[in-house]
């Protein structure tokens, strides 16, 4: 059952869940757990018939059964294992067990299946009793020391007759489990005249000693303690036993011990703690937690006499006196309704409690030296709910985790869960000794758990429990200068090894002013002096801090001026004074400084006190009990009633007497105080009071109620969540006082919890009760006096479970009685489907069941538990529509109606119970009843048939049906026989008049069919003509002249490249005329700079980087380029650090996939390499590789452009992409224009320019403006200054200049809204036409919106030669009658081979300068790049060709010239459009394939991409590989020519780039991984100076920051 958040409580339950689940194993066996043991690394379990073995994280090795050989004399198959005994010295386990009489066998611990020894001897009871045993050394021997006794045997079994309830076992030697030991048979035995029975709890060696822990019950149940010493010879052991009986406890008798464990605090000293039941009581304190140092005295046995009442060694004869049985009186520790086990471990001079309850809660407690314990913690909560086994083991390893088992679940818990406190002070403040900060991990863990060497690991100070939690107590003291205050601080915290770290403390005022300030004192003490004047009467508020190793920890706090206090009254004076780190005066009950034997300083917990108050009535006398209270013997007391006064009260053993003289009040409870007569009082926390009435003369009446009276609680059983509306019944609740409280006190909480008060009377309180752990509590009413009257109890349960919901489906109209099932729903407040919840009156709800009427709904809806104010999902109730009726049919048989009703088949289920059904006639009704529901008849309906015993008359009978809250009425149904001889003929007619439609119809649709079919034909082969003639004539004449190339300089080309995302917007990077920059480094720079040109540095730099998962592949392409631009002037430096990041990539790269190295861009060398080959190949591209690529491109463009282009989606019909072919183009032809350039309207009749220009009849003004302007530039260069937004363009006919534009009035605009875009073919312009071009005027133009392609809906609100259904649309226009032209996308194909043919003499050009070698030369760059491939395969013993081939290509084609070919706007000053780049993305691929070394298998299906250079691919590749071969046999360049190069390179771009901007760029990355960088610097070992030289960057960095903000 999940629990949906409304309050933060269920957060915690949540979260709770969740670490249950995660942090804690759990095992669950076949059958319910009867013993376990655990070894150093292994657990062993029984159950009834089986044995387990299991690793420490329950994970199971070994499941063995353990069934007794035959039923025999117990009637049983099954072997209960009494003792399992783990023994490490020789690595076995003792199983002992009810077969075999009792007998046990010695197993393998490794390997329970290997029975190592198997005997006879009964060790054990076969029938009910119990039995304990573990192993102990005494000298020499080694023994196992057995407790058993059967409970009930069967009077014709002699089975267990001769069992002894103690015994010592041999383990080594012949005679394993014989208790006997020549001469003698020792053991321990019960006197002959006791009876009743011994129920052993559990045996231990300590020191010198062994112990049985067991109940007796003869007369009364008694827990007693068995004590012997241990000696060689068993005689010797049981003569020196001794008995001791348990008292539990101080507060209530509970005289049962469940369960115990053992914890060594010293070398010499052990603490034993023990849980003590009072029996089926049920109350909040049924059960105890008490202790007992086994150190006592009182278990010793200076004498040795067999004198005990109850058990004997040789004189069972003798009945010794009653009174010789020894007693220890236990106090109860903590007080539980139900603790049934536990496990204790010592954390330092700490004792942590692990308990289990009976209904399945792991508690952990704390006790600390002064055996003050802690507020119970849960640890882990069994969802089965079921009682703790009362065996609960630690993990003997690293007592990091506790064994829980309840009923046939084991839990592997962990001691704390340390990890949900995330800060150093909520860790201390868990006061957990088990959970310390780590302060090198910075984060809250187990102490095993901080194991770095050198770590400091902080947790809770060696002492007792801290309340209030303070981490710092102070004490003020005197100074010997009058003028100074001397204050001795001390930290609450244990710090591991604290003697091996230097430690600091500082004094500083809340204005951070210097007070004191000590070093290499004594942890975590620290004395120091400050000025007194700086103490002002309201104290001086101050800032601690202690630094012990690289750990600082602080906290604000106020130091007091001692004088001061008391000033204000208060009730407890003394201790306000001593716990603000003061001294009290006994003698003047002065609060100050100074200090004297008869004062009372902090930590001392001596301030007299007064505790509790009673009355005498014999001598009508109030007793005031104190304590610490020796010192007030001479002072001048009164006692004080409220403002009234006596005579000086008697002070008897710490009672003070005060005589009862006879006041009148009027108030009902009077404040009791022992006052000092010149003024002040004795510490009162309790605030004593009394009832008026006794010190009023008349004194009190009999027949007055003067306390509150609790009868009653409902209910009394709530949930964890808490219960609004909870009634308390009771008396005297208000009549006598105003003010009162409701307190819920439970044993395992802090402090008691105040519940609501939300109305009350003088009989009865409505309060709401608060959340609280699973317990038992009590509820009660506090006066007052401080007082609680009353006790009634209240019981907090788990939340309610949901199991299933019956029926699962309701019907829409809702009313339908549903039935939850589950666990402990009587704490349900209400349920609620979806958002309607169900109504109290119809609700009935036990612990088991809940039955509520649905709500109307539809669809699926959440059933709900309304639990408090939370709300726990129990799964969906269903709506399913309302049942439909189909009609009724009326049958008499006999005497009686039977009525059958259909109704159409559904899912609801309906039951025979929910319907109601009422019939009706002439005014009269009846029920009908006996329902009877068939579900699936003969016609797949549901059938209800039901008699009616009224006599009613069959005419106009109704049916009224309800169910729920639906209703219906079904009246009786018309005969329609009639219509069985007409419809028959009217069907017949119709099927004939059909029949002679659709064969007419047929033969209309045959005839137009074949017609179209003829006409689709001869299209297609038009098409296709037309496509061979123009593949067949096209004349190839492109590029008539390139002009001046438009390279663009060094600079621009490398922050293209080297930012291709943002490109020439990173100009602050370059050195522009407009913007120059400081060349001159300022000290940051310079600092970092040196700092880069440390190789050690920038290399760790870059791995520290890398290995960070928040450092993206975008973050590392841009460093590696700021990295670039930042050593521009340093081009052989930054070769060094490539090549060594290059070889570490080598290295990498080989041990996984080596043909996939320099494939993608995913590291920071990668993206160097790219920049690496741009700065070094830029020459060759620009002397060598430039002009062919950029004659590529104009002829690209310009045999698009001999086709149409449609100007809204770019596609065209000569494209190399078979994505981007415009396939729907329609028949276009050419126009020749006379073309006159004019500057501006003004200047007509003046001389102009003028050029015949060709443009389409489909061409949009647009692209004719664009080719006119193109045809201008290409023709006269620069002289043609106009944009195409400058210009506009006329045409001239008959005089008339007519502007032309892509859309005015006379534009065609769709039926769907879209307009089209009007082209030269819209205007009509005849072939020569004259036009004019002029500057545009924009003075009256006051658009910002230059060109409509700036609409933001442009692709949506026009179109040019792509439109939907555009012929048809445009027929209907016309109303002309004609076939609609099809177009096929595949006759179209024969344009991409003519656009192939058209370039491929550019193409092949620029492939061969790419790869060609002139003069036998080929670029510095890359010979010492392939070199440097071969040295690092011949390193790496590759001997692959192919692994060369394919590094070269990813090196340099992948990575270089394909971004080169696919990006020609990295070279020229051009702007590249979507068509260009679908078209050298094929190019590209051509490129690619002729490095593949792969043959590709290409078919009729595949990507005509690939197969336009299908058949030039493989003359390509034959060319790479001489290439390739041609440079590896090219002599090597020296390492000198290389760096010649290089520094050349340098030299001739210097100053042409911001370095310093760089270097800035490249601290931003190494501040955001500061840490990591430094980690590994250390990791690699490198020297302090260069640590240092970081740092001092780093302060250099921040300066410039601080002086910014200043």
């Amino acid at each position: 059952m999940r629990v949906r958040k409304m309050e933060t409580y269920n957060t915690f339950c949540f979260v709770l869940l969740v670490y249950y689940a995660c942090c804690n194993e759990i095992y669950r066996f076949g059958a319910d757990i009867n013993n376990l043991a655990i070894g150093k690394n292994k657990v062993y379990v029984a159950t009834e018939s089986h044995l387990y073995q299991l690793k420490q994280d329950l994970k199971l090795e070994i499941k063995n059964e353990v069934f007794a050989n035959s039923a025999g004399s117990t009637g049983s198959t099954f072997n209960w294992i009494r003792l399992l005994v783990v023994y490490e010295d020789n690595n076995t386990l003792i199983q002992c067990g009810t077969r075999n009489h009792g007998a046990c066998e010695v197993r393998s611990l490794n390997n329970i299946s290997n029975i190592l020894f198997s005997d006879e001897i009964p060790v054990v009871p076969v029938y009910s009793g119990s039995a304990v045993g573990f192993l102990f050394k005494a000298e020499t021997n080694a023994y196992l020391a057995v407790g058993a006794f059967r409970t009930i045997v069967p009077p014709s079994s002699r089975i267990d007759e001769d069992l002894h309830p103690i015994t010592l076992r041999d383990v080594v030697g012949s005679d394993i489990f014989v208790e006997h030991q020549a001469p003698h048979k020792p053991f321990i035995s019960v006197r002959k005249n006791k009876h009743g029975y011994v129920h052993f709890v559990d045996g231990f060696q300590w020191l010198q000693r062994i112990y049985f822990f067991l109940n007796t019950n003869d007369t009364s149940e008694r827990a007693r303690i068995i004590v012997m010493e241990t000696k060689k010879y068993k005689v010797d052991i049981f003569n020196s036993f001794t008995a001791v009986t348990l008292l539990c406890c101080n507060d209530k008798a509970r005289p049962e011990l469940l369960s115990s464990s053992l914890t060594q605090l010293s070398r010499d000293s052990a603490l034993w703690a023990g849980v003590f039941t009072a029996g089926k009581s049920g109350g909040p304190d049924t059960t105890a937690l008490g202790v007992l140092n086994l150190s006592d005295a009182r278990l010793q046995n200076g004498e040795g006499k067999d004198d005990d009442d109850y058990f004997c060694f040789l004189a069972c004869e003798k009945i010794p006196p009653s009174s010789s049985s020894k007693t220890i009186p236990i106090k109860a520790a903590l007080v539980h309704s139900k603790m049934t086990s536990l496990a204790t471990v010592a954390v330092r001079n700490w004792v942590v409690v692990f308990i289990g309850t009976g209904d399945g809660q792991l508690l952990k407690i704390v006790i600390d030296k002064n055996h003050k314990v802690s507020c119970p913690e849960v640890l882990y909560e069994s969802p089965a709910e079921k009682a703790v086994f009362f065996k609960m083991l630690l993990d003997p390893v690293d007592q990091d985790h506790v064994y829980m088992a309840s009923g046939n679940e084991l839990t592997r818990v962990k001691v704390a869960n340390c990890r949900k406190f995330d800060s150093w002070k909520t860790c201390w403040l868990a006061q957990d000794p088990f959970c310390g900060w780590c302060a090198h991990e910075n984060r809250c863990t187990l102490a095993n758990e901080c194991s770095r060497p050198n770590s400091i690991w902080v947790t809770i100070a060696e002492g007792s429990i801290q309340n209030p939690k303070e981490i710092f107590s102070y004490r003020l003291m005197d100074s010997s200068s009058e003028d100074k205050q001397d204050v001795h601080l001390t930290a609450q915290v244990f710090v591991n090894n604290s003697r091996d770290h230097s430690f600091t403390c500082r004094l500083t005022t809340a204005e951070n002013e210097h007070l004191c300030e000590k070093h290499n004192t004594m942890f975590p003490d620290c004395s120091c002096s400050f000025p007194k004047g700086k103490l002002s009467a309201e104290g001086l508020k101050v800032s601690v801090t202690f630094a012990i190793g690289t750990f600082t920890f602080d906290e604000t706090m106020t130091l007091p001026n001692c004088s001061k206090i008391g000033s204000t009254p208060t009730k407890v004076p003394c201790s306000d004074c001593v716990s603000a780190g003061c001294s009290w005066s006994v003698k003047d009950h002065k609060c100050s400084s100074s200090s004297n034997p008869q004062s009372v300083s902090p930590g001392q917990n001596s301030c007299p006190t007064l505790i509790k108050i009673s009355f005498d009535k014999s001598s009508r006398e109030i007793l005031v009990q104190s304590e610490n209270t020796e010192a007030l013997k001479n002072s001048d007391l009164v006692c004080r009633f409220g403002e009234h006064k006596t005579v000086k009260p008697k002070q008897e053993n710490g009672t003070f007497r005060c005589s009862g003289n006879k006041f009148n009040f009027s108030e009902l409870i009077i404040p009791v105080d022992i006052a000092y007569d010149k003024g002040g009082i004795v510490d009162n926390p309790n605030q004593l009071s009394i009832f008026s009435c006794v010190l009023n003369a008349s004194g009190c009446s009999q027949d007055i109620q003067l306390v509150p009276v609790i009868d009653s609680i409902e209910p009394n059983e709530v949930s964890t969540l808490g219960k609004t509306n909870v009634i308390i019944k009771g008396k005297n609740f208000s009549s006598r006082t105003t003010t009162f409280k409701v307190l819920v006190k439970g044993n395992s909480d802090c402090k008691p919890h105040v519940a609501q008060i939300l109305s009350s009377t003088d009989t009865e309180i409505r309060i709401s009760l608060p959340k609280a752990n699973k317990d038992v509590r009590k509820v009660c009413v506090e006066l007052g006096d401080g007082r609680c009257y009353g006790s009634v109890l209240v019981t907090y349960l788990s939340l309610p479970s949901c199991e299933s919901i019956s029926p699962k489906v309701s019907w829409a109209s809702g009313n339908r009685r549903i039935t939850i099932f589950g666990t402990k729903l009587h704490l349900v407040n209400f349920v609620k489907t979806g958002k309607h919840s169900a109504e109290p009156l119809n609700t009935i709800m036990n612990s088991t069941h809940i039955s509520y009427n649905s709500p109307p709904n539809a669809g699926k809806s959440t059933v709900s538990l309304v639990v408090n104010t939370n709300e726990l999902d129990c799964g969906h109730l269903i709506y399913q529509p309302d049942p439909v009726f189909l009609g009724f049919s009326a049958t008499p048989v006999g005497n009686i109606l039977q009525i059958t009703i259909k109704k159409k088949r559904d899912t609801l289920n309906i039951t025979k119970d929910e319907l109601t059904i009422l019939a009706k006639s002439n005014n009269e009704s009846c029920p009908c009843n006996d329902n009877v529901i068939k579900e699936n008849d003969k016609s797949g309906d549901t059938s209800i048939v039901c008699t009616i015993a009224c006599k009613l008359s069959t005419s106009k009978l109704t049916l009224e049906i309800k169910l729920g809250n639906f209703s219906t009425v079904l009246e009786q149904p018309f005969n329609y026989l009639w219509l069985l001889i007409i419809v028959p003929f009217f069907i017949l007619s119709i099927i004939i008049v059909s029949i002679y439609i659709n064969q007419r119809n047929k033969r209309v649709m045959s005839k137009n069919l074949s017609e179209q079919l003829e006409l689709l034909e001869h299209d297609i082969r038009n098409e296709i003509r037309e496509g061979f003639a123009e593949l067949q004539t096209d004349q190839t004449d492109l590029v008539e002249g390139s002009g001046t190339i438009p390279y663009l300089d060094y600079k621009h080309f490398a922050m293209r490249t080297f930012f291709p995302e943002v490109g020439c917007k990173s100009s602050h990077f370059v050195n522009e005329v407009s913007h120059p920059f400081q060349d001159s480094q300022d000290d940051r720079s310079k600092a970092l700079s040196e700092l880069i040109l440390n190789k050690q540095f920038l290399i760790t730099l870059v791995y520290a980087m890398e290995e960070q998962k928040q450092f993206t592949i975008k973050d590392r392409c841009t460093f590696a380029s700021y990295l670039t631009i930042a050593l521009q002037s340093n081009l052989v430096y930054l070769t060094s650090v490539m090549e060594e990041l290059l070889k570490n990539l080598i290295d990498q790269s080989s041990n996984t996939q080596p043909k996939l190295m320099l494939r993608r861009t995913e590291s920071v060398v990668e993206k160097l390499l790219t920049n690496w080959m741009s700065v070094c190949l830029y020459g060759f591209l620009r002397e060598s590789v430039g002009e062919p690529l950029f004659l590529l491109v104009s002829a690209i463009t310009q045999r698009s452009n001999k086709g149409p282009v449609d100007a809204i989606h770019e596609k065209a019909l000569y494209t190399l992409n078979e994505d981007w072919l415009l396939w729907q183009a329609r028949d276009f032809s050419t126009v020749k224009l006379k073309v006159s350039l004019q500057e501006s309207p003004e200047s007509e009749g003046e001389a102009h320019t003028s050029l015949d220009v060709n443009v389409l009849d489909c061409d949009t003004i647009g692209q004719a403006s664009e080719k006119i302007l193109q045809s201008f530039k290409t023709k006269f260069g620069h002289c043609c200054p106009f944009q195409i937004n400058d210009v506009d363009i006329e045409f001239e006919k008959d005089g008339i200049q007519q502007k032309l534009k892509e859309v005015d009035n006379s534009s065609k605009v769709l039926e769907n809204g879209v307009t089209m875009l009007n082209t030269i073919g819209h205007y009509k312009i005849p072939d020569g036409a004259f036009i004019r071009v002029t500057k545009k005027n924009r003075e009256n133009n006051l658009s910002t919106q230059e060109s409509i392609k700036d609409d933001d809906n442009y692709t949506t609100k026009y179109c040019h030669l792509i439109e939907t259904d555009s012929s048809e649309v445009l027929d209907q226009q016309q109303n002309i009658k004609k076939r609609k032209t099809l177009k096929l996308k595949e006759v179209y194909l024969t344009k991409l081979l003519s656009t192939k043919v058209a370039i491929h003499s550019f193409v092949e050009k620029l492939f061969q300068t790419i790869w060609g070698m002139p003069n036998n030369k080929v670029p510095v760059a890359i010979k010492y790049f392939f070199d440097f491939l071969d040295l690092q395969a011949k390193n790496k013993m590759i001997t692959d060709p192919d692994m060369l081939h394919i590094w070269k290509t990813n090196s340099l084609p992948l990575r270089f010239w394909v971004n080169i070919l696919k990006n020609p706007q990295f070279v020229f000053d051009m702007e590249k459009s979507p068509h260009l780049d679908a078209c050298l993305s094929v190019i590209a691929q051509a490129f690619m394939d002729s490095f593949s070394l792969s043959d590709q298998q290409l078919g009729k299906y595949a990507p005509t991409n690939k197969l336009l250079y299908a058949k030039d691919i493989p003359q390509y590749k034959t060319e790479v590989k001489a290439y390739y071969k041609h440079i590896q046999e090219l002599p090597e360049f020296s390492k000198k020519d290389l760096n010649d190069f290089l520094l050349e390179e340098s030299e001739k771009h210097k100053h042409e780039f911001n370095e310093q901007a760089a270097m800035a760029e490249i601290y931003k990355f190494i501040t955001v991984y500061f840490d990591e960088v430094l980690i590994k610097l250390e990791q690699n070992e490198a020297s302090g100076s260069l640590k240092q030289q970081l740092l001092k960057v780093k302060d250099l960095f921040c300066e410039n920051k601080s002086c910014k903000s200043e």
